[in-house]
C-alpha cells in the first residue's frame, strides 16, 4: 500500500515540476488559495509520512512555489479585478493573495465590512467592465474602474435592478513581478449604492441633525395646533393657558 502511495506522489511531483516550467503568470491563475496550500504545503507532509527516496524532492523548491502562490497578480488590473471578484462572490481565499503584505489585516478588515453591508442589502453581484491602469511610477500603478451593484429577483428570474455605476480606485505596487493591492478608494455602500442600509442611516457629508419642522399654520395639515392651549386653539380666551403658548398671529 505504501508503494502505491509512493508511485502516486512521484507522478504528482513530476507533474508539479512540469507545471513549474510554465510561464509564472500562468501557473496558478486558475487555482484557489485553498488548492494551492493543499498541494504546496501538505505535499511535504505526505512525503515525510511515506518516507523512502521520494523524500529527496527538494523541500526548498516546494516552499518556493508556496511563497510564489501566496503573493500578487500578474498585473495591476488583474490584482484589482481579483479583489472585486472576491468581494462580489464573498470569497476571501481569492483575495488574500493580492493584498499588500504589510497592510493585509487592515485591507481585509475593510473588505469584510464592505461585504457585510452588501449582504445586508441583499446585493447579488458586482458588475464591472474594463479596468484602466495608470502609468507605472516607482513600482506603483493606479487602477480605476466603474462598478455597478446588481440585484437579481428572489425567484431567480430576470434581472431586478442595477445601481448607478460608481468609480473605484486601487493603488497597486510591484513586488518582484507580482502586483498587490495597497489601498482601495471605494464609494460608500450606504449612501452610495443604496440610499439607506437596514438598521442604520446612510452616511452624509454633514453630521449635524436636520432642523425640526416648525408647526404649520394649515389647520387641515396640522390639526394638533387646535388642541387646548395650542397655537390655533379657538377657545384660547376661556382656557387658562401659560404665557409661553402664545397664539399664532393672524396675517395682516
Amino acid at each position: 500500500m505504501v508503494t502505491g502511495w509512493r508511485d502516486r506522489i512521484t507522478r504528482l511531483v513530476e507533474a508539479l515540476r512540469r507545471w513549474s516550467e510554465q510561464p509564472r503568470g500562468q501557473r496558478i491563475a486558475g487555482w484557489s488559495t485553498r488548492r494551492r496550500w493543499m498541494v504546496l504545503v501538505l505535499l511535504p507532509t505526505l512525503l515525510v509520512c511515506c518516507g523512502g527516496t521520494v523524500v529527496a524532492v527538494p523541500v526548498a523548491w516546494v516552499w518556493r512555489l508556496t511563497a510564489e502562490a501566496s503573493r500578487g497578480a500578474v498585473s495591476p488590473d488583474v490584482a484589482a479585478s481579483q479583489y472585486l471578484q472576491a468581494l462580489s462572490y464573498g470569497e476571501e481565499e481569492g483575495l488574500i493573495t493580492v493584498l499588500d503584505d504589510e497592510r493585509e489585516d487592515e485591507l481585509l478588515t475593510d473588505w469584510r465590512v464592505y461585504r457585510e453591508a452588501m449582504t445586508r442589502s441583499e446585493a447579488s453581484r458586482l458588475s464591472f467592465g474594463t479596468l484602466t491602469v495608470g502609468s507605472v511610477q516607482g513600482g506603483r500603478a493606479a487602477v480605476t474602474v466603474d462598478v455597478t451593484a446588481v440585484w437579481w429577483s428572489s425567484s431567480g428570474g430576470a434581472l431586478s435592478r442595477r445601481s448607478t455605476p460608481l468609480t473605484w480606485r486601487f493603488e497597486t505596487r510591484d513586488d518582484d513581478g507580482k502586483w498587490q493591492v495597497v489601498s482601495v478608494e471605494a464609494p460608500a455602500w450606504c449612501g452610495g449604492y443604496v440610499a439607506r442600509c437596514a438598521g442604520g442611516t446612510a452616511p452624509s457629508v454633514s453630521s449635524s441633525p436636520s432642523p425640526s419642522a416648525s408647526p404649520s399654520d394649515d389647520l387641515l395639515g396640522n390639526p394638533r395646533s387646535m388642541l387646548r392651549c395650542g397655537p390655533n386653539d379657538p377657545f384660547r380666551e376661556w382656557h387658562s393657558c401659560p404665557s409661553t403658548s402664545a397664539p399664532v398671529p393672524s396675517p395682516s
